[in-house]
């Protein structure tokens, strides 16, 4: 795979819009202008689960972005007004088993 591997969204909600946090992408329709960024972690194969999750150090794997973001739910303030998006960069991610989000 070549370094311009492009990421996909992973669209989950991630409890965000039982919260109220869901918001269009543009930010049309939001009471003072744009919405704020997404807070954004990225999963990609060659990854490591004790990176950060970021773009430069991404997670290998979604279990680990699903555990941080549980983990920041339970902190004083929950999760950023902006929501929380997760990008799975372009492969095949094997699965061992099935993937689960529950609230």
């Amino acid at each position: 795979m070549n370094r311009r591997t492009a990421w996909v969204l992973l669209a989950i909600a991630v409890g965000g819009c039982r919260m109220g946090l869901c918001q269009p992408a543009d930010g049309i329709g939001q009471a003072g202008g744009a919405a704020p960024p997404p807070l954004a972690y990225y999963v990609a194969i060659g990854g490591a689960d004790t990176n950060p999750g970021t773009r430069e150090l991404p997670f290998a794997t979604l279990e680990r972005a699903r555990n941080v973001i549980r983990e920041l739910k339970k902190e004083p303030g929950g999760l950023p007004s902006g929501g929380v998006t997760v990008l799975l960069g372009g492969g095949i991610h094997p699965r061992t088993s099935t993937f689960e989000l529950r609230i």
